[in-house]
């Protein structure tokens, strides 16, 4: 995939696609954003730091890209996905942007980050 910001279109989720995990959650959202937004896994990116992005960053944490060049990483990346999808669950994400709900996000997502390589289709990449 060739990078620059003309490429993001409406909204850019780049994931780490050597995790088992990870490709699997791109994949339901794939399902749910409507044309005009892309997800890419960032081993298939060729120039990731056009994008202002470090490829081990990548490795820990998803990354969302607004239009604009605006960087959210780990529960607020997969957070402005699923804004981005719509409908009921779409609406229900902003709730997460907010306190006591961003904290408790950010927790959830560490956890997950850190533990990935527990989940079924971990991959040694996994391993942080």
């Amino acid at each position: 995939m060739s990078t620059s910001l003309d490429t993001v279109g409406q909204g850019l989720l780049v994931y780490d696609g050597d995790c088992g995990f990870c490709t699997r959650t791109a994949a339901w959202l794939r399902r749910r954003l409507p044309k005009g937004f892309e997800i890419q896994p960032s081993q298939r990116i060729e120039k990731i730091e056009e994008l202002g992005l470090d490829k081990m960053k990548v490795h820990e944490a998803a990354y969302w890209i607004d239009p604009d060049g605006r960087k959210h990483r780990g529960h607020r990346a997969i957070i402005r996905a699923v804004e981005s999808s719509g409908g009921a669950l779409g609406v229900m994400s902003k709730a997460a942007k907010v306190w006591p709900l961003d904290p408790l996000a950010s927790w959830t997502y560490g956890v997950i980050a850190r533990n990935r390589h527990r989940f079924p289709g971990a991959t040694d990449h996994c391993h942080l």
